[in-house]
């Protein structure tokens, strides 16, 4: 009707994030081994390093035979992470919905920080004051996550790993995120019939 969204049927979404370059000019230098012989070293030997510049220093006099050989330039361009996402929800029937993200990496050259490959499948249940979702997410097409997030009102807890709390042998990681909506502003709202009258103002649209 115009007036809410409680009652789509479905919604896409398209945009492109962490478009752009980052310039390192200070205390920043670019390196490249090269070389078409076989070297054979133990790891031991570097391991008790902490030093960037250490290691580099080994590393040079290893491979190339020389201090400072591998160094190019005192100054390098890098690309973000940045990625194509698409979204979209579709309403199966009244208060169960399945959504799915794709979040596909767009490196805009080789010298780019790699983001992790993503299709997130995500099953719910909502309603004005409760839902819950359990999330199935695909990481780079070589592992499966499995969540699990509930909203009661306007707080909001959850889990995009759940494996992580049950497979202890092969722990990488986890996470547990709460959230709180809180909104400063009265504005209607779709009471399943119709727009209620406990406010008439609505929220302007922003504008550029």
């Amino acid at each position: 009707d115009g007036e809410t969204d409680e009652y789509y049927c479905w919604r896409v979404g398209v945009s492109v994030i962490d478009f752009g370059l980052i310039r390192f000019n200070r205390h920043a230098e670019r390196h490249n081994f090269s070389f078409d012989t076989t070297h054979v070293i133990s790891g031991l030997e570097f391991s008790d390093q902490r030093d960037p510049q250490e290691v580099i220093d080994m590393a040079n006099m290893y491979f190339l035979g020389k201090y400072g050989e591998s160094l190019k330039a005192e100054k390098f361009t890098a690309a973000l992470p940045s990625a194509v996402v698409v979204q979209l929800d579709y309403r199966i029937v009244p208060n169960f919905f399945a959504g799915a993200v794709w979040v596909q990496r767009t490196p805009l050259s080789k010298f780019a920080i790699k983001r992790v490959n993503t299709l997130s499948l995500l099953p719910r249940y909502e309603t004005r004051w409760l839902s819950v979702s359990a999330p199935v997410t695909f990481s780079d097409w070589q592992s499966v996550r499995f969540g699990l997030a509930a909203r009661l009102g306007w707080l909001t807890i959850g889990t995009d790993n759940l494996n992580s709390f049950f497979r202890q042998n092969q722990f990488t990681g986890s996470d547990f995120y709460i959230g709180i909506k809180i909104n400063g502003w009265k504005q209607p709202f779709y009471n399943g019939t119709s727009m209620s009258n406990r406010s008439s103002r609505h929220i302007p649209c922003f504008r550029f």
